[in-house]
């Protein structure tokens, strides 16, 4: 059922304020639960890295890029693409809805915007980061190209997300742990370079040259 506690977490946070941030991608494993955990997260795993694949695919064909098929293969000559690609972990969602999202902000399609960004609070934890900085990147660019900026495209994303945070079953523990990771796990101790966070702080930090 819906969880407003996480009593295996008895020093954390979420121990009575208990927000599931990737709802959705945990509602992919109910009614694989009979096969047993390895097999339902071969299966999960299996979906949604094709969910990232084929929105890649649909993106390049319907932008008329030759040979599509090709460039999305190519992503698996990248090891740290591989590395990502093969954990079962909610991200993969997250990658599927940006690239379909990134798509509608520059075609203008705010139906498309509107349902992924409704989607998000319901499937990742970044969830109005990332639509934020797709939202940024895609009007800077109209920007730059001489034409004007939009509003609609803005109120629709905004719209979206506050649909989708409103109807999360754990609403006002979502919104608390967000700050969380915000604040606590970022800001303060990833970027704030604390020594018993450099792990956390290299998961964060830019590539360098070397690994570009």
């Amino acid at each position: 059922g819906i969880l407003n506690s996480f009593p295996w977490t008895p020093f954390s946070w979420q121990f009575d304020h208990y927000a599931d941030k990737e709802f959705l991608f945990h509602l992919l494993f109910v009614p694989l639960g009979g096969l047993g955990f390895v097999t339902a997260a071969r299966l999960v795993g299996a979906l949604a890295g094709a969910m990232v694949l084929a929105a890649l695919y649909l993106v390049l064909r319907a932008e008329k890029v030759s040979r599509a098929g090709i460039w999305v293969l190519l992503l698996f000559t990248c090891s740290e693409f591989i590395f990502r690609f093969a954990l079962v972990r909610p991200h993969l969602l997250s990658i599927t809805l940006a690239l379909i999202l990134m798509r509608a902000f520059a075609r203008d399609r705010l139906p498309v915007v509107a349902i992924v960004a409704f989607l998000y609070p319901l499937s990742y934890v970044a969830f109005w980061q990332i639509p934020l900085i797709l939202l940024v990147s895609a009007e800077s660019a109209r920007l730059l190209a001489g034409e004007r900026a939009r509003w609609k495209p803005a109120l629709t994303v905004l719209a979206g997300i506050a649909a989708g945070v409103a109807l999360h079953p754990n609403t006002l523990n979502l919104l608390g742990i967000n700050w969380i990771h915000m604040v606590n796990v970022l800001i303060e101790n990833a970027w704030g370079k604390k020594p018993e966070f450099e792990n956390i702080a290299k998961e964060f930090s830019p590539y360098t040259v070397g690994q570009w």
